[in-house]
């Protein structure tokens, strides 16, 4: 079982149905062969199952959410928040492309980019999870889902896979998968 802590939640992924890499741990030889100040990334990429690429982006707002930056970033259908998701996304596939080409052999890395590029498969989807903790859990159906909408709009480029998920109210079930608080 692999435990990552991430924005104070812990991720418990089983080995059995989990190869997952925390991104921020990643090999030192990676990490500075990528010379792109404003990249950014995702916080965790998993191959679930031997067949799909999961990113998941961790943003906690408990706590903090009276504060007037933290309710801009979740106004609007969560307009800026869904962009910056996006932005990790594309960077964290960027960059998986990039050092399978540049740098020495690491298995995980070589098995994600593979994946990726036989996704149009069916039986190989590419899914990102943008798990958003707020202070209160239950959001009102009609903003939940136009929060949904607009971050599959934004990542429709990669996949029409993407899920909003938090440690109250998990909609997609992963085998091998827990979070808490």
């Amino acid at each position: 079982m692999k435990q990552f802590m991430e924005s104070n939640i812990n991720f418990h992924f089983d080995e059995t149905y989990w190869n997952i890499c925390n991104y921020d741990a990643i090999d030192g030889d990676y990490r500075k062969n990528v010379h792109l100040p404003e990249t950014k990334a995702v916080d965790f990429v998993g191959i679930y199952q031997q067949n799909s690429i999961v990113f998941f982006e961790v943003k906690s707002f408990r706590g903090y959410g009276n504060q007037t930056n933290v309710q801009s970033r979740l106004n609007n259908s969560m307009e800026e928040l869904s962009t910056e998701i996006a932005r990790k996304v594309r960077d964290t596939v960027a960059v998986i492309a990039g050092l399978n080409r540049t740098v020495k052999h690491n298995p995980f890395w070589r098995e994600t980019e593979a994946i990726l590029s036989d996704s149009n498969d069916i039986g190989k989807p590419i899914m990102v999870i943008a798990w958003v903790e707020e202070d209160h859990s239950k959001q009102n159906k009609t903003e939940m889902v136009t929060r949904l909408n607009k971050l599959k709009q934004r990542l429709s480029w990669l996949t029409s896979a993407v899920y909003i998920e938090n440690v109250k109210e998990q909609y997609f079930k992963f085998e091998g998968f827990e979070a808490n608080l």
